[in-house]
């Protein structure tokens, strides 16, 4: 028995297997924020656009809105606001983290992703 105790044979297959998970967690979770960050920049367009529509007199704050959802695709959950105040124009896009993370580590948090674009309204002409 003594002698098995102190045999090493084996323990490099023994050591990669309980590290391969750790790697493979490691791997899922990177992958898991670059489609958030990839949600956010997306979302970050499109509020971008949104609001320079707006503040070129192009579009009403509801209208804009309304780009917004249709520019969401169709699994995608976004809550867009969109206001002008005293010649600002606002747009704030959020989405839950559940709903844009594909493996679900960062939904855990239950916050939301949120993104805000300001331009200035342009003047009438």
């Amino acid at each position: 028995m003594k002698r098995l105790w102190f045999d090493t044979r084996g323990s490099g297959s023994v050591e990669s297997v309980l590290w391969i998970s750790f790697y493979f967690f490691m791997i899922a979770i990177v992958v898991d924020a670059t489609i958030l960050l990839t949600a956010q920049s997306r979302m970050w367009s499109i509020a971008s656009d949104a609001s320079r529509l707006v503040a070129l007199r192009k579009l009403t704050p509801s209208e804009a809105e309304n780009l917004i959802l249709s520019n969401a695709g169709d699994d995608v959950v976004y809550e867009p606001d969109v206001n002008v105040v005293s010649e600002v124009v606002i747009t704030t896009i959020s989405q839950q983290f559940s709903n844009a993370s594909a493996l679900g580590f960062f939904a855990l948090f239950g916050a939301a992703l949120s993104v805000t674009a300001t331009y200035r309204l342009e003047p009438e002409i």
